[in-house]
C-alpha cells in the first residue's frame, strides 16, 4: 500500500524530515517537497528489493541496457528486466 495511504507514517516521516531540517522547517514548499523525496526513495527500495528476490528465485533475468544491444545513451545504465518464459505461461491472461 503507498505510504500516502497511511497517515500516521506518513506523519512519522514528516517529524523525521522536519527534525532533519531544522529552521528550513518554517518553508511548507520545502518541508512538503522533501517529504515527496523521502516517500519516493522509500518506494523505490521496496521496489528494488522485492525485484532482487524475483531474480534470486529465477522468475526475472535483469541485464542493463547497451550490454546486450546498442542504444543512443550508452552512458546509462537503464536496468532491463525479462521475465522468463515458464512465469508468463504460469500467469492466467
Amino acid at each position: 500500500m503507498p505510504l500516502a495511504a497511511h497517515d500516521r507514517r506518513r506523519a512519522t516521516l514528516r517529524r523525521k524530515v522536519e527534525d532533519r531540517l531544522g529552521s528550513q522547517a518554517c518553508d511548507e514548499a520545502l518541508l512538503q517537497a522533501a517529504v515527496e523525496e523521502e516517500a519516493l526513495a522509500a518506494g523505490k527500495a521496496k521496489v528494488r528489493r522485492a525485484v532482487s528476490d524475483l531474480v534470486k528465485g529465477g522468475f526475472v533475468r535483469r541485464y542493463y541496457s547497451g550490454r546486450v544491444r546498442g542504444h543512443q545513451y550508452r552512458g546509462g545504465r537503464d536496468a532491463v528486466y525479462v521475465v522468463s518464459p515458464q512465469v508468463l505461461n504460469a500467469i492466467p491472461f
